[in-house]
């Protein structure tokens, strides 16, 4: 058993090289007058649609663990592990990015995109329940009710994330719609859970 300040370190370390990796791999496009700028900005706008999408990501993914964390007061070797093992899997959403970005063309960088996403989600909804199941790694265990509502909205992401993998091929547009709306949607209903959650409080 031990205290969470330094595995909570570890993870905003973490979080922060993905993002910064994120944003290193945008190259500065090749201009030599304002017209040649703009059709450079314009070629290379779906790589900037991707970071936004990767950023938003990663921010939503690092929210989560950190709003998780507040509640946990110790750790067992499981909880190490099962982090150490999230870190793993966001670790690559630059190199996702990167992928779909270089072979956009191609239905497999997508699914792989796609695939990550659904991972990650769903390593986080097993996450959430590991720990809200071991009220002695915790402070204040949620209330049924509030884990219920919180388990629900986490199921969305994956739900959404798994057919889109297998119709992406088929639907790109529409799979990338869905990587690029999930994120926000998440948080809003999770904010909005949090905010029902004290006021009844």
């Amino acid at each position: 058993k031990g205290d969470p300040t330094r595995i909570v370190a570890l993870t905003d370390g973490v979080f922060a090289i993905i993002m910064t990796i994120l944003v290193l791999e945008l190259k500065l496009p090749e201009a030599h007058n304002n017209t040649e700028l703009w059709n450079s900005i314009t070629a290379i706008s779906y790589n900037l649609f991707l970071y936004a999408i990767s950023f938003l990501l990663a921010g939503v993914y690092w929210v989560g663990h950190r709003n998780l964390f507040n509640m946990v007061k110790q750790l067992n070797i499981q909880l190490i592990w099962i982090n150490i093992i999230f870190l793993m899997l966001a670790s690559l959403i630059p190199f996702a990015a990167s992928l779909l970005g270089h072979y956009s063309e191609y239905p497999l960088a997508l699914q792989g995109y796609g695939l990550l996403l659904f991972m990650l989600a769903s390593y986080r909804l097993f996450m959430y329940i590991y720990v809200t199941s071991q009220p002695q790694l915790m402070f204040h265990p949620p209330v049924p009710n509030t884990k219920r509502n919180v388990i629900l909205v986490m199921i969305a992401a994956p739900t959404l994330f798994g057919p889109s993998v297998i119709c992406s091929p088929d639907f790109p547009l529409l799979a990338i719609a869905i990587y690029a709306i999930t994120p926000p949607m998440f948080v809003t209903l999770i904010s909005f859970l949090n905010c029902a959650s004290k006021t009844k409080h």
